[in-house]
């Protein structure tokens, strides 16, 4: 899921940091500058495989079994990811490697919901997709991220 326990935050907050350094860099030729820039590339890496677990993690989602399902686990998870990463990427130079992977992840999500409320016997799939697509309407509000303007009122 989508998981923000300090690993995967910090290395949110790791890309844009060491990007921030490498863009700033005064001698481009210098050993740190190189290191640098080598280390970011398999940050940048990493963030990309996070991103992928991520989008793996909605696609191979269980309904629980509960007697009553509400908020689908994905769509919980994906307020507190957005939220945090919101908080790290704003107004940054990777702004938007953020964007297309919250672009994926919605359009995901989207695409599960009705996958997913189909499987639950004990409540209406009507009630689960109502419950799950207000929730992330409502998400999508409050995060006011242009790029998902378009997904919010599809």
């Amino acid at each position: 899921m989508y998981s923000l326990e300090p690993p995967s935050s910090y290395s949110l907050y790791v890309l844009v940091r060491l990007t921030q350094h490498v863009m700033s860099a005064q001698e481009g030729q210098s050993f740190l500058s190189m290191t640098f820039a080598s280390a970011l590339i398999h940050v940048k890496r990493n963030f990309d495989k996070f991103m992928n677990l991520q989008l793996q993690s909605i696609q191979e989602a269980k309904v629980p079994k509960r007697s009553k399902c509400g908020l689908l686990p994905y769509v919980e998870n994906f307020e507190e990811f957005a939220v945090t990463a919101e908080s790290i990427f704003k107004k940054t130079e990777r702004r938007n490697d953020l964007d297309k992977w919250l672009v994926k992840l919605v359009e995901a999500i989207f695409e599960y919901i009705p996958v997913n409320a189909m499987d639950h016997a004990k409540t209406p799939h009507q009630v689960v997709k109502m419950e799950n697509y207000h929730r992330m309407h409502s998400l999508l509000s409050q995060l006011k991220v242009g790029v998902l303007e378009q997904l919010k009122k599809d």
